[in-house]
């Protein structure tokens, strides 16, 4: 995403107000994108539905599990962005990490609710596979301001 190509303009640069730009900008946008996509599926997805499929079963199926549609935007946006900026930054490893201690929630979640509440189930354990990305990547986000951009900051006081 457009994130990671400006983090990565930063970092290379040694720009770090174009990195706090990156983080403001991307959050903003993809918050009004979740947020209006979560509208669209919350005001219309029935009528969404019936754009992708014809079968009554599937459309049942399908609004029956609208909810969970017109939360994920919401909740994933947010690790999206993160994602972006971490891979413009050039640093895999905390995405990796993110992503590992996510899916041991993810794994668990499917384990005992699955069961329980079948397809709501997988949805609530995809929910909060999202969530956990965006809440773990979001630990890293000064440990990467630090790594990437205030040897910069130290570098630019000591030439004034």
């Amino acid at each position: 995403n457009a994130s990671g190509i400006i983090v990565g303009r930063a970092v290379g640069s040694g720009n770090s107000l174009l990195y706090k730009r990156a983080f403001s900008f991307s959050f903003s946008w993809g918050f009004g994108s979740g947020l209006f996509l979560s509208l669209v599926i919350f005001l219309f997805g029935s009528e969404l539905v019936g754009l992708f499929t014809g079968i009554g079963e599937v459309k049942e199926s399908a609004i029956m599990l609208l909810s969970w549609l017109a939360i994920f935007p919401l909740v994933s946006f947010w690790g999206l962005q993160l994602e972006g900026i971490f891979s413009g930054a050039t640093e895999a490893g905390y995405i990796r990490n993110a992503i590992l201690f996510a899916l041991i929630i993810f794994v668990a979640v499917i384990y005992y609710f699955v069961p329980v509440l079948r397809a709501h189930g997988i949805w609530f354990a995809f929910i909060l596979f999202s969530l956990g990305r965006s809440i773990f990547l979001s630990l890293y986000i000064k440990s990467l301001y630090k790594k990437k951009m205030e040897p910069f900051i130290q570098l630019e006081n000591q030439i004034v």
